[in-house]
């Protein structure tokens, strides 16, 4: 049932030690349903570099930062938003043509207690996951799924929600 990796993700406070615990098992996580990657946290030549990297079977890229605090806490969103841009570059200087490497903010905390931070996400390009969405994520890990498919759903909420705030800016 899972419960070990559950207790883990939606732990509702995890501090110190278990804020590396998060970040294992958000790898965990994303390696069930499909994602291929690598864990770059605590690994002194890659300090600048986000805390996981990871990769759809196609070869879809994203850059995931995982915090058991808030979305803007250390400038989390400025910082995620510039290195997978690095990794585009150079995935592209590597001859890996990446089409974009989407920024993914995985926090412990619920939707609600982000709330007022979803707007700067969304302009700045990044997906977010919160406690809901690895709660649902862990207990569909039980049953196939398709890593591309839900990064396309992903890169299209943030799409969508960038050209909404376009539209907003335009209105308003």
């Amino acid at each position: 049932e899972l419960a070990k990796l559950k207790e883990v993700l939606t732990n509702p406070e995890p501090q110190g030690k278990d804020a590396k615990k998060f970040e294992a098992g958000v790898a965990w996580l994303l390696w069930m349903i499909g994602f291929n990657g690598v864990h770059l946290d605590g690994v002194p030549m890659f300090n600048h570099a986000p805390d996981l990297l990871v990769a759809t079977p196609r070869g879809r890229f994203a850059a995931v930062e995982c915090t058991v605090g808030h979305l803007k806490e250390d400038s989390k969103l400025l910082k995620l938003v510039e290195r997978a841009k690095a990794i585009e570059a150079r995935l592209s200087e590597a001859g890996v043509n990446p089409s974009q490497v989407l920024p993914i903010l995985v926090t412990s905390k619920s939707r609600e207690a982000v709330k007022g931070e979803l707007k700067a996400a969304s302009e700045a390009g990044v997906h977010v996951l919160t406690r809901e969405n690895l709660a649902a994520f862990s207990v569909s890990s039980l049953s196939p799924l398709n890593a591309d498919r839900i990064y396309e759903e992903a890169l299209n909420e943030v799409r969508s929600q960038q050209e909404s705030g376009l539209m907003q800016q335009r209105l308003g």
